[in-house]
């Protein structure tokens, strides 16, 4: 059983070692504006059309995006990185849920994830843990995104434990 520890360990001195020649390479800024279109609550049929930030920051390890919030890579390895991080988690209005739900507020959460990269295709597995607003719960979620030039389609999968 030692030797699972032993190995994470060596993997994240490597990462770190050659991330921080790569790291000067890799920093960037993006900020912008756009529109989603969001459902009501997960799993309605519902949408809503809502204004959504553009938002990637990557200085070294540290990060800050719409989708993992803003947080460090443990791991930053060519085409794998794992890393924690606090983000956002969008509750629902009482009057978009069916009757006899209650609103949920907005939340912040802690988020671990894991990613893999090959070419233009990305895979990601990872778990918030909601702190604040009307849920402790734990949603655990896997994507699979494309980037075919400036566009990314995006397909994923949420599993959701609600205290």
């Amino acid at each position: 059983m030692i030797r699972l520890p032993v190995l994470l360990l060596g993997l994240a001195l490597l990462g770190y070692a050659s991330s921080e020649a790569r790291a000067q390479e890799r920093d960037h800024l993006t900020i912008g504006a756009g529109v989603a279109a969001v459902p009501d609550f997960e799993g309605a049929d519902d949408y809503r059309i809502l204004p959504f930030p553009l938002l990637d920051i990557e200085i070294g390890r540290v990060f800050a995006n719409i989708r993992d919030g803003v947080g460090y890579k443990v791991v930053d390895l060519p085409g794998f990185t794992v890393g924690g991080s606090v983000t956002y988690v969008r509750g629902y209005r009482r009057r978009d849920v069916p009757r006899g739900v209650d609103k949920l507020s907005d939340a912040a959460g802690g988020r671990l994830f894991a990613s893999l990269r090959q070419g233009n295709l990305s895979a990601t597995l990872g778990a918030t843990r909601s702190f604040g607003g009307g849920t402790h719960g734990v949603i655990a979620d896997a994507r699979l995104c494309q980037r075919r030039g400036k566009i990314v389609q995006d397909s994923g999968v949420k599993l959701y434990q609600l205290d």
